[in-house]
């Protein structure tokens, strides 16, 4: 006797030793296996919105039994609830967890200066650019995160709120490079560099090659 997912564990009644008069029917016991296998599949969203896989755990459990598999914790992701479902008795039982990617803020103080925007939220791991803030009589060094300088060019997994550092005596300017449009109708720009230089002084900024 085969059934899948369970072992023969005998009849529910003793067979007769011979044949009797009379037609009888006898139940087969079944045992459910305890090594059924199954697998979580735990899928992580990517900054374009799609799920791409990240783990697999492959697991055992008895068959026709509920489980409910453990999520996962990924920084910069939220876990999904986890899912109480039957292992199926052949095997292929397979439970997906999606996680989702959270959004950060970063908020900066301009540390009497001004600064557009004045914070910015993205989700972790996409690019961000930092702005540069002005103040008069003043150029703009860094921003600092507490005691740290901070430029990192993607968006990391904690809201944080970054200070600006201030020379006394200089004056911060911006480059714009423009690059014509293919269609040869206006241009467009492309890249955009700060700089610090004295006040009154004059600078050359590098051309693009």
């Amino acid at each position: 006797l085969i059934r899948t997912g369970y072992t023969f564990a005998g009849w529910q009644t003793v067979p007769a030793t011979s044949m009797p008069a009379n037609s009888l029917t006898y139940k087969a016991v079944w045992t459910p296996n305890t090594d059924t296998a199954y697998k979580v599949e735990h899928y992580k969203e990517q900054l374009d919105g799609s799920f791409a896989l990240a783990d697999t755990d492959n697991l055992t459990g008895t068959t026709d039994a509920n489980v409910t598999p453990a999520t996962k914790t990924y920084t910069g992701f939220a876990a999904p609830t986890a899912q109480t479902v039957a292992v199926k008795a052949d095997g292929s039982l397979v439970v997906v967890y999606q996680y989702t990617r959270n959004s950060y803020t970063i908020t900066f103080d301009a540390a009497g200066g001004t600064v557009t925007p004045p914070s910015i939220t993205a989700k972790y791991g996409e690019a961000i650019t930092l702005p540069t803030p002005t103040r008069a009589g003043y150029g703009f060094d860094v921003w600092y995160n507490g005691s740290k300088v901070f430029n990192d060019a993607t968006m990391g997994a904690k809201n944080l709120t970054l200070t600006a550092q201030w020379e006394a005596g200089k004056i911060t300017y911006t480059v714009n490079h423009y690059q014509q449009n293919v269609d040869g109708n206006g241009y467009t720009v492309f890249n955009t560099i700060s700089g610090t230089a004295d006040m009154d002084s004059k600078v050359t900024p590098d051309v693009n090659t």
